[in-house]
C-alpha cells in the first residue's frame, strides 16, 4: 500500500512538472514587467516617476553602440547592459549614478553639471570643491551653481525597459522634480534589477532635464527647467562626450 501510494505521487509529480514546463513555454525567461513594491528587497528601492516628468529633450539610443551584442534570446540581462554602459559613462567623466527601478527595466541618473551655451560642460563642472563630492539633491547643487558664473546646468536619465516611456502634462517645478529625484541607490544597479531578463522590446532612451537660473536670482529654489531648449537631445549627447560612442536608434 504504502509502496503504491509512493508510485501515485511521483506520477502526480511528474504531470505537475510537465504542465509547468509547457506553460513557461519549455524554458522561455520569466520576468516581472511592473516593479510595483512588495515583499522582497524590491520595495526598498526607489521608483522613478511613471509617467516620467516631462524633460527638456529626449531621444533612444542603440544598445548596439553600447558594445551590447548579445541578445534577448541569449539571456542578456539588465546587469549586463549596465555594465556595458558604464565605461561610456565613465569615459565622460559621469564617475557617480543614481539607480531607480522602472517598470520594464530600470532608470540611472547622471551627476548635475554645469554648462555653457554650447552644452559643454563649463569650467566649473560640478560648482563643488571636489569634482565628485555630489550629494545627489537639486538644493545642493542649485545653491553651489548659484555661486558660479554659469546660470545653465542639466542631468541626464537613462532609461533601459521593454515598456513606453510616457511623459506627464504640465511643466515640473523645481520642487517637484527635487522631491521626485532626491534619492536613488548610489553608483551600483541593485541585485534584483540586474538579475532582469531583457527582451526584444528592451531599448535605452534618454531624458535630458536642462535647468537654467533667471538673472539676478538669489535663491536656488528659482531655478526652472528649461522647456524650449536651443540644444537637442543630440547637441547635449554629443556636448557631453556621449555620442559618440552611443549612437541615436
Amino acid at each position: 500500500m504504502l509502496e503504491r501510494d509512493a508510485i501515485s505521487r511521483r506520477r502526480r509529480m511528474l504531470v505537475l512538472a510537465s504542465l509547468f514546463v509547457s506553460a513557461c513555454g519549455g524554458g522561455a525567461l520569466v520576468r516581472t514587467d511592473d516593479p510595483s513594491p512588495g515583499p522582497g528587497p524590491l520595495k526598498d528601492i526607489p521608483r522613478f516617476p511613471t509617467p516620467v516628468p516631462r524633460p527638456s529633450s529626449h531621444a533612444t539610443l542603440s544598445l548596439k553602440s553600447a558594445g551590447i551584442a548579445k541578445t534577448a534570446a541569449q539571456g542578456l540581462t539588465h546587469g549586463q547592459i549596465d555594465t556595458a554602459l558604464l565605461p561610456i559613462f565613465k569615459g565622460a567623466a559621469y564617475t557617480q549614478r543614481r539607480y531607480f527601478a522602472f517598470p520594464g527595466g530600470y532608470a540611472m541618473l547622471t551627476q548635475f553639471e554645469r554648462i555653457g551655451d554650447n552644452g559643454k560642460p563649463a569650467a566649473d563642472r560640478w560648482g563643488l570643491e571636489k569634482p565628485n563630492d555630489f550629494d545627489g539633491t537639486f538644493l545642493g547643487y542649485l545653491g553651489a551653481m548659484l555661486k558660479g558664473a554659469c546660470n545653465r546646468s542639466r542631468f541626464m536619465a537613462f532609461v533601459v525597459t521593454d515598456q513606453p516611456v510616457m511623459t506627464a502634462n504640465g511643466t515640473p517645478t523645481f520642487s517637484e522634480l527635487k522631491s521626485k529625484f532626491n534619492d536613488g541607490v548610489l553608483d551600483v544597479l541593485p541585485g534584483v534589477l540586474a538579475l532582469r531578463a531583457a527582451t526584444s522590446e528592451t531599448q535605452l532612451h534618454v531624458l535630458i532635464y536642462e535647468f537654467e537660473l533667471p538673472v539676478g536670482a538669489t535663491e536656488a529654489s528659482a531655478g526652472r527647467l528649461v522647456e524650449s531648449p536651443s540644444l537637442s537631445a543630440r547637441a547635449h549627447l554629443q556636448a557631453a562626450s556621449l555620442l559618440p560612442p552611443l549612437e541615436l536608434a
